[in-house]
C-alpha cells in the first residue's frame, strides 16, 4: 500500500469496505473477491494488503486470511508461532492470492498482528522474534512496546501498527 496519507486513505477504504460486506452478511471470501475486483478496476496504481483474523467462539478456532500481509504471531506460554504466507497483495494479480491458516486457540494465547512497517518486509526479523518471546504481552501497553522496539531496529520508512489480542475462555 505504501506509506503516508494516500496509503492511509486506501487502507481505510479497504477496511470500511470489508466491514460493510461482512456486516451485510457476506462471507469473508466474497468480501475479499469484491475488494480485489475494485482494486483491479482502480485507475490509480496501487494494491491492498489484507490480514483479517476470523474467530469462531464456539469451536475455539481462529483463521488468518493473508494476502500480501506481514507475518503474524501466536504466543502460547513460552512458545512463539509465526504465521505467514507468500502471497501477493490484492490488485497485483488477476486472481485473488490469499491464504487461510487456521489454528485452535487456547486460553491465554496472545495473537500479535503487525503492519509491514514493523518488519520492513523482512520475513525473518530475528530481533522481533526474540523480543516477542521475552516480553510480557499481557501488559495493556504491549502493542506500544512492540512499536517502540521496532523503531530501534528499523529505518522507519513505513507506517507502523501493532495489535495484541488475548484469548480468554469465559467460564460461567
Amino acid at each position: 500500500m505504501g506509506s503516508g496519507r494516500a496509503a492511509a486513505k486506501k487502507s481505510l477504504a479497504a477496511a470500511v469496505f470489508l466491514e460493510k460486506m461482512l456486516t451485510a452478511g457476506n462471507s469473508i471470501s466474497s468480501g475479499i473477491e469484491m475488494l480485489a475486483a475494485l482494486e483491479r478496476a482502480d485507475s490509480e496504481e496501487g494494491f491492498t494488503t489484507i490480514d483479517p483474523l476470523e474467530t469462531d467462539t464456539l469451536s475455539g478456532n481462529a483463521s488468518f486470511i493473508k494476502s500480501g500481509a506481514a507475518p503474524s504471531f501466536v504466543k502460547r506460554g513460552t512458545k512463539l508461532f509465526k504465521i505467514r504466507s507468500k502471497t501477493f497483495p490484492l490488485g497485483i494479480l488477476e486472481d485473488v492470492d490469499a491464504e487461510r491458516t487456521t489454528f485452535s486457540c487456547q486460553d491465554g494465547d496472545k495473537i500479535i498482528m503487525l503492519s509491514d512497517g514493523v518488519t520492513e518486509d523482512n520475513e525473518e526479523p530475528l530481533w522481533l522474534c526474540e523480543f516477542l518471546s521475552q516480553t510480557d504481552l499481557s501488559a495493556p501497553d504491549a502493542a506500544k512496546k512492540i512499536i517502540c522496539e521496532a523503531k530501534k531496529h528499523t529505518l522507519g520508512r513505513d507506517d507502523m501498527s501493532a495489535a495484541v489480542i488475548t484469548v480468554s475462555k469465559i467460564v460461567d
